[in-house]
């Protein structure tokens, strides 16, 4: 339990949560247990280890493969035909570095990547459940990257193509909560309101709800915009 509490709170690092009613954000919620847990004087031996085994794992799945350029913690593909995957964007697939500035130069900027074969796709699908080179410019937050992608044809579909579990590079742009990224992706005129899941799940608007709060300004940005906001755990939105 604690393990995943602290994945959540390293891939909701802008969250904020309320904690016994004081509030929180998400990078701080591992530490906020520990000084509650000592100030009631609890056992510390669980939630150690469990942020231990958690960093780890994080470790292991965020920052090795994008050392290596390869993936060295893989889940079986039984378990992701059987039970789904869980909409994070592919791990061994890493985006070059791009200069991270505002402006639309080309100095210093490396070309595009050269564009798979439909042989290469399938391949990479299968490994990559489906994300794009701008699946990973968005849950990075590289903005340029996705100016160089959008200059091709080609690119330019990939801000609009979904992953294997239907998220789009908005919707990854959106749980990081980048609102320049965001803004360019809604200038491209991508999909506000594509649900994953095949359709069936959650619009950008609920993900910005649920992981930033009503007041970021990239859940205001897209209310702006009139976005829908589905909870696919709602009948009604179904």
């Amino acid at each position: 339990m604690y393990a995943i509490l602290y994945l959540w709170s390293k891939r909701n690092p802008n969250a904020r949560i309320n904690l016994n009613f004081i509030p929180v954000q998400g990078r701080y919620l591992p530490f906020a247990y520990i000084g509650f847990s000592l100030a009631l004087g609890n056992r510390l031996n669980e939630l150690v280890h469990g942020i231990v085994v958690g960093h780890i794992f994080f470790y292991l799945v965020e920052v090795v493969p994008a050392v290596l350029n390869r993936r060295i913690l893989t889940t079986p593909r039984f378990l992701v035909d059987l039970l789904g995957g869980g909409g994070g964007a592919a791990d061994n697939v890493v985006v070059d570095d791009f200069i991270a500035d505002d402006s639309d130069e080309d100095v210093g900027l490396p070309p595009p990547p050269p564009l798979p074969t439909a042989e290469d796709e399938r391949e990479i699908f299968r490994a990559n459940d489906g994300a794009t080179d701008a699946h990973i410019a968005a849950k990075t937050g590289s903005l340029q990257a996705l100016r160089v992608l959008a200059r091709t044809d080609e690119g330019a579909q990939m801000l609009h193509s979904p992953d294997r579990n239907f998220w789009t590079p908005l919707h990854e742009a959106v749980r990081l909560g980048n609102l320049d990224v965001v803004d360019f992706l809604v200038s491209q005129q991508v999909d506000v309101n594509a649900r994953t899941q095949e359709g069936r799940g959650f619009t950008p608007l609920w993900l910005a709800q649920a992981t930033h709060g009503a007041e970021h300004p990239v859940t205001i940005l897209l209310r702006e915009l009139g976005a829908e906001e589905i909870d696919p755990e709602r009948e009604e939105d179904r």
